[in-house]
């Protein structure tokens, strides 16, 4: 590997894993009657905030976790949760000139599941998976993380990142997502676009 290449980082979940669409919200859909929808999740820090909202059903941080495990169980040979459409292609074009790792919110008892599941998909084109663990207490800020790895450049799909990161001078390209698509801000740092294949580095 040349370690010489720049860095970039990139986000796990809705921006190489469909892991809304193929993974929680089945499960969540099967065991509790409900119809939660990728096209209509605005919050994507929180999936179930919508189905504790508008149906109060309690679903408390263990059973997270547990919804999430769950699935590793039934995704034996990676094929369950898919990629996000242009990523692939996009991500073996640029691991030709970037050094590229995963930074991801996720559990870091699923790290070792994600970084199976991104060699699968990817060829091996993804080094290194990090996890930042911003939903269950360990708290270390994906900007913190960049600084640390002496990262400029990641590729993210929730503004509320972009935007940390962007006040950083890390450059963020924001993939277009129902939860991020009406939000307002701008920075000089964050560049949108709407598929992976729009991004020009």
């Amino acid at each position: 590997m040349n370690t010489n290449k720049e860095r970039i980082l990139i986000d796990a979940d809705e921006t190489t894993a469909r892991t809304i669409e193929d993974w929680v919200y089945p499960i969540v859909n099967a065991e509790y009657w409900t119809n939660l929808s990728f096209n209509t999740t605005l919050n994507c820090r929180d999936v179930f905030w919508s189905l504790i909202q508008e149906n109060w059903v309690p679903i408390t941080l263990e059973k997270k976790i547990k919804i999430f495990k769950s699935a590793i169980a039934q995704d034996i040979w990676k094929n369950q949760i898919r990629t996000v459409a242009w990523s692939v292609e996009k991500i073996l074009e640029l691991s030709e000139w970037y050094q590229l790792d995963i930074l991801t919110a996720r559990h870091p008892d699923l790290i070792e599941y994600t970084t199976n599941w991104t060699q699968y998909k990817y060829n091996w084109a993804i080094a290194k998976v990090f996890s930042s663990n911003c939903y269950y207490g360990w708290k270390v800020s994906k900007s913190d993380i960049c600084k640390n790895e002496g990262v400029k450049m990641m590729i993210e799909d929730d503004m509320d990142y972009a935007l940390e990161l962007a006040k950083e001078w890390i450059k963020v390209y924001l993939l277009k997502k129902p939860w991020n698509v009406q939000r307002p801000e701008k920075h000089r740092n964050i560049v949108k676009v709407d598929w992976w294949n729009e991004i020009k580095i």
